[in-house]
């Protein structure tokens, strides 16, 4: 029978060597960023430009924002944030030096980025 230091040990070991083993490639090295983007469909881009995002919020409690394409309407916009439990949503684009939004619940920004 194993002494409780003996198994307070391997209990460590485990716990040590666990996580480098869930995450190490099957050669034993740490995967590189691009692997990992293409495991995960995660693109890396720069914010330059104009983006379009849509924002869901709890009024008092949370805000919940999204860059979206271009691709992205009014409709999908407040699709998304009933999705999400919202109970209000808001319009809003970002350029290089500066913000806008829109009025609460489908306004158009002012200066607008395609909504």
């Amino acid at each position: 029978m194993k002494s409780f230091g003996q198994l307070a040990f391997f209990a460590i070991a485990a716990a040590m060597i666990m996580p480098a083993a869930c995450t190490a490639g099957s050669d034993g090295a740490e995967p590189d960023a691009s692997s990992q983007a293409d495991r995960t469909g995660e693109v890396n881009q720069a914010l330059t430009g104009t983006q379009k995002i849509c924002s869901g919020i709890s009024p008092g409690n949370w805000r919940d924002t999204l860059e979206v394409n271009d691709g992205w309407t009014a409709s999908t916009c407040f699709a998304w944030t009933q999705s999400i439990g919202a109970s209000q949503w808001q319009l809003g684009c970002v350029f290089d030096t500066n913000f806008s939004w829109g009025v609460a619940n489908g306004g158009a920004p002012n200066p607008n980025c395609g909504w």
